[in-house]
């Protein structure tokens, strides 16, 4: 069968920069390394796939014909078989992050019988390393020789494991009963980064929730905003010591390839982003054979090396961003963070720098309680409807699970269809892209809104999956069958 190619997006961005990190994530940078962007295959770029319409996908190529003997399934059958295999699924799922936690346990006894075998601090002559880490560079060694994988790598699970075992009992635990994936696991030891013991407890209780019901990426988001919350620093604190290590570097990599990085602060960074990803779309078309990744790739470095690219985009050309900003934080009464499009939380002088005097920035005024918008600004390019820049804002994807197409590019989708009597209201509208778009209305999945924005996913087999939105936003209740008093 023809392989349809999808695009991969940028990996994530690293969670706290090495100012904010503890000791022991000090370590870890010191002998354990920093793993070739470890997590890089959960950002999956839907947007290839996204632009095949169904024709395209009948026209997929089968290497053996089909049975000519076979003979149809009925629909309720078919159905109740295909769910017996989703469940398979699920419970051989189950069972990996369950040996997941087992690896855990038998790498945190490993690590502790190491380092009681061993007295720290002696030194082994001729050598430059003590005692202790001889035995802990083995020990990384022959982990990695054992599991077949990088020495990086292995570090990073020496790590993991010990932090699951010893310093989050909760996410140990839903791990064990397959709640949760290692994913979603590496994801709370990631943020847990300076977090002090007695914070722990709180923070695995808040975002373990989420991580029971969403994919990965998204739960680092949650997982991510939680942190601020719970984080001892001050985000001015840990901004300004980062702000340091900012840095451009060149990685080479095979076949004549390399890769150029930018470690800035995320305003900048979500910015230059933003521009160079709305001049490869403007470059799109009929005539275009190049991706949007590409042409992402193509418009940088043409902008770096030349100004402008090679057709004469990018003179005057700023992006537009989205910033969420509490309005007591905008007016000075507080330090509450806001939140970046695409990014997550930063400081609070930033944010009314950005909401104050940039122009190509979209301001979000919220409730210091609630989370409610009180106000959008205007964007003096564009001025789209009030409700659609409300569920941009409350979506800020696509809505279907795991799909990460921004919703500015995605279409807006009538839960209920007009035509039977679906209300265009803030509770009967998502951002679908174009392809689960067409899943939606042409197979035999089903889509309803439950409350706040949360639209639950029913398969063809009878699961259910739900989605949370981006930006949860409290909204009254809209009766639609009474008139207006007017």
């Amino acid at each position: 069968m023809k392989i349809i190619e999808s695009e991969e997006s940028p990996p994530p961005d690293d969670p706290g920069g090495r100012g904010a990190a503890a000791a022991d994530w000090t370590a870890m940078d010191g002998w354990a390394g920093s793993d070739e962007r470890a997590g890089t295959d959960d950002w999956v770029d839907v947007q290839v796939l996204a632009d095949y319409d169904l024709q395209r996908w009948a026209d997929i190529e089968h290497d053996e014909p089909a049975d000519p003997d076979a003979i149809p399934v009925p629909p309720d059958r078919f159905a109740t078989e295909r769910a017996a295999h989703i469940d398979a699924i699920i419970d051989t799922e189950r069972r990996l992050a369950a040996a997941h936690h087992d690896r855990a346990v038998a790498i945190a006894a490993a690590q502790e019988f190491t380092e009681r075998a061993v007295l720290p601090g002696i030194p082994i002559t001729g050598a430059q390393w003590d005692g202790y880490e001889v035995a802990m560079r083995s020990l990384r060694a022959e982990v990695a020789c054992a599991l077949r994988i990088p020495e990086v790598s292995a570090g990073r699970i020496l790590l993991e494991s010990s932090m699951l075992v010893n310093r989050l009992p909760q996410t140990f635990a839903a791990l064990g009963d397959g709640t949760i994936s290692y994913k979603h696991a590496r994801t709370v030891v990631e943020e847990i980064r300076a977090l002090p013991d007695e914070a722990l407890e709180d923070f695995e209780a808040a975002v373990l929730p989420r991580a029971a019901r969403t994919t990965p990426v998204r739960f680092r988001a949650v997982a991510r905003q939680v942190r601020e919350r719970k984080h001892p620093w001050s985000i001015e604190k840990r901004r300004e010591i980062c702000l340091s290590d900012r840095s451009a570097r060149f990685r080479p990599r095979h076949d004549g390839m390399a890769m150029l990085e930018f470690y800035q602060s995320a305003d900048w960074a979500g910015a230059a982003y933003a521009r160079i990803t709305d001049l490869a779309i403007s470059m799109q078309g009929s005539d275009e054979t190049r991706t949007l990744t590409q042409l992402r790739s193509d418009v940088a470095s043409e902008l770096l090396l030349r100004g402008v690219t090679a057709e004469g985009l990018g003179t005057g050309i700023v992006a537009t961003v989205h910033v969420t900003v509490p309005v007591f934080t905008l007016m000075g009464h507080d330090d509450e963070p806001a939140m970046l499009d695409g990014y997550g939380p930063i400081d609070a002088e930033t944010a009314r720098r950005l909401a104050g005097t940039a122009t190509s920035w979209l301001r979000i005024l919220t409730h210091p309680e609630t989370g409610a918008v009180l106000s959008v600004g205007q964007n003096p390019e564009q001025v789209p409807a009030d409700l659609k820049r409300f569920l941009q804002i409350r979506d800020g994807t696509c809505r279907f699970m795991g799909c990460g197409r921004p919703a500015r590019l995605s279409e807006i989708d009538h839960t209920l269809d007009r035509q039977f009597g679906g209300q265009m209201t803030h509770d009967n509208l998502s951002h679908l892209c174009k392809m689960h778009h067409l899943l939606k209305h042409q197979t035999g999945w089903q889509l309803v809104q439950v409350k706040d924005g949360v639209l639950a996913w029913t398969a063809p087999t009878g699961h259910v999956y739900y989605t949370d939105p981006a930006t949860p936003i409290q909204t009254p209740a809209i009766d639609t069958d009474t008139p207006p008093p007017f």
